[in-house]
């Protein structure tokens, strides 16, 4: 037991780590911010076990305390990448609106680092409650390696956005996977460019959004000529968004492009 988030920024974890988190039932944690780090989270639940469900809650930390203004100013993520990688394995999440939970903004922001999720799950549906924005915000960064999301074998279903870029370098790729959103998929910032910059690679995933898969906004007012973004998508499946309670799904209104 412990704090999730200082055992991972500790002396511990120094260098490529691989960390195994083991429980059972609904378990906490502190808002996790990683700088400069390279991390694996490898989640298990042992045998006949009720599955480790993730929450947020707003910890007791060794690391700093949190000022009374930063409380009520709420919780921009979960999780906060910068220069960072972090790799999670059969990881299962859930933001809830419940009173003695937290609602952050995001689960995941990342400037100039990494994310894969993989065979995970994160529950994030909060119907007429707009404080959840989106899974993944990417930050523009400075830095000439673009940032990476992968999504293999993994179910979000949010009423936010699944992925928000400001980023005009990202990497994106879906694969085997289940996307439902009460808003766009995927809100993605491109800028022409000799070369795609942004590059989308959907693959035998379903994709469920109330609104757009894809809506590209232009970074910067940029009139250049050239390709801004480049999208394969190979045995996918698009639907509309299931219908939910104390929502309406249009069943006439096809998911777009």
């Amino acid at each position: 037991k412990g704090n999730l988030s200082d055992f991972l920024n500790s002396a511990a974890v120094s260098g490529p780590t691989r960390v195994n988190v083991t429980g059972q039932g609904i378990c906490y944690t502190a808002p996790i911010e990683l700088e400069n780090k390279q991390v694996q989270l490898n989640f298990d639940t042992p045998s006949g076990a009720a599955p480790l469900i993730v929450e947020l809650k707003l910890l007791p930390s060794t690391g700093k305390a949190r000022s009374r203004d930063s409380r009520s100013a709420g919780v921009d993520s979960f999780i906060v990448l910068k220069n960072s990688t972090l790799a999670i394995q059969g990881g299962k999440f859930r933001i809830s609106a419940d009173r003695k939970g937290v609602v952050p903004r995001n689960f995941v922001s990342l400037q100039n680092s990494q994310l894969a999720l993989e065979d995970s799950a994160l529950d994030a549906l909060l119907l007429n409650d707009k404080r959840f924005q989106s899974v993944v915000q990417v930050g523009g960064g400075t830095g000439n390696q673009p940032n990476q999301v992968l999504l293999s074998r993994t179910y979000l279903s949010t009423s936010g956005t699944v992925v928000n870029s400001e980023a005009t370098q990202l990497d994106l790729e879906v694969s085997g996977s289940l996307l439902l959103s009460q808003n766009d998929l995927f809100a993605l910032a491109v800028k022409p460019s000799s070369s795609p910059q942004v590059r989308v690679s959907l693959n035998q995933s379903t994709l469920a959004p109330r609104d757009s898969v894809l809506a590209f906004k232009e970074s910067d007012g940029s009139q250049s000529t050239g390709t801004a973004a480049r999208v394969l998508a190979e045995e996918c499946l698009f639907l509309p968004v299931p219908a939910a309670s104390g929502g309406r799904s249009d069943s006439s209104r096809s998911a777009s492009l």
